[in-house]
């Protein structure tokens, strides 16, 4: 009796102290690192690694929403109608417009370059391996005032480059360019409103930087240079039944009042050849090339051309022909903005 005493006595210390050493950081506040000073992140596997990579991924995905929403204001911003038009798409940060679809990913590059810098700051600052389950446990932190110097840094430089742009805007006679230039403001500043997201989770005030640069009047502006353009557009007589009001539409959606022939500065023509490939493996193709053309209205010179890759199956012809002229809208929708201010200024990028 006196042995199973003892024995129920040692077991009782073993789990006391076993209790006690557990970190108070494993289910609570961490006393060591206060949140008030670091975000801190947890982690627990069977092995240490995994652990360490899960704590860090904690710390992580409380930045994953300023760069989702970076990508999805890039993607909206391409996609925007009117006034919030989408012909920016191909322009560069130093204000030189370039191939469709530069600038956004330029941009959603920067915020989740920036946000990888700053998650490379985390460290590892305590472990334990729990003896009764034999999990490791991670505890990760990543100092507030670090990460918050480096997007304000960030932001700082964003907001020089939004100057940057709209000064050159002011100052461009090129009706063109200074649309390519009040572009690449606006993209400049929704990529400085996802680092401000971050901003605001890392500061403890949750204030981050305050700005005197309006998203909102940054498109304003930007429809207002759009609607200067005088565009009218023209199809080839044999071209596909619809091609006309897609590209008319087109025109719209990218933030462009259209203007009758004899009013027009410039004329954007359409050409769309395709070829009926025929059943091919139980699909009816059809395979073509998409052609824009930018020229001037008086003197007839063209500015520059864009083309596209067209290419459709379905099961039958009718729904491959059908096919080919949704993916031709799909297509002018996502990237007629973008050619348009790519061939004005000398940067088209025939494909």
């Amino acid at each position: 009796m006196r042995a199973f005493i003892i024995g129920i006595a040692v077991i009782a210390l073993t789990g006391c102290a076993t209790k006690a050493t557990q970190p108070d950081w494993v289910t609570g506040e961490s006393d060591n690192y206060q949140r008030t000073e670091f975000l801190l992140g947890r982690g627990q596997a069977s092995t240490q690694e995994e652990a360490k990579d899960r704590a860090r991924a904690d710390i992580a995905k409380v930045f994953q929403v300023a760069v989702t929403v970076a990508s999805e204001d890039m993607q909206r911003f391409k996609t925007q109608t009117k006034n919030d038009q989408a012909a920016s798409d191909g322009a560069q940060e130093d204000g030189n417009p370039n191939q469709n679809g530069q600038y956004e990913n330029q941009y959603s590059r920067r915020i989740t370059t920036r946000t990888e810098q700053v998650i490379r700051g985390i460290q590892i600052a305590e472990l334990w391996h729990d003896p009764a389950t034999h999990n490791h446990h991670v505890l990760a932190i990543l100092p507030r005032l670090q990460a918050a110097n480096n997007l304000r840094q960030e932001i700082n430089e964003l907001d020089e480059i939004t100057r940057r742009h709209i000064s050159h805007a002011q100052n461009h006679t090129d009706l063109f360019l200074k649309i390519a230039s009040a572009s690449l403001a606006l993209a400049s500043q929704h990529a400085r409103e996802a680092v401000q997201k971050s901003l605001q989770v890392v500061d403890r005030t949750g204030q981050g930087v305050a700005t005197t640069l309006s998203s909102g009047q940054l498109q304003a502006s930007l429809g207002e240079l759009l609607r200067r353009v005088k565009l009218a557009s023209l199809t080839a007589a044999d071209a596909p039944p619809g091609l006309a009001e897609i590209v008319a539409g087109a025109l719209a959606h990218a933030g462009y009042l259209l203007e009758d022939q004899k009013q027009a500065e410039f004329i954007v023509r359409a050409q769309l050849n395709l070829t009926d490939l025929g059943l091919q493996e139980g699909w009816y193709w059809q395979r073509g090339h998409l052609e824009i053309t930018l020229s001037e209205a008086a003197s007839g010179r063209v500015r520059g051309t864009q083309r596209w890759l067209i290419k459709s199956s379905a099961p039958d012809k009718n729904g491959a022909a059908k096919r080919a002229m949704n993916q031709v809208d799909t297509v002018l929708k996502l990237e007629m903005g973008a050619a348009i201010i790519a061939m004005a200024t000398g940067n088209s990028n025939p494909q």
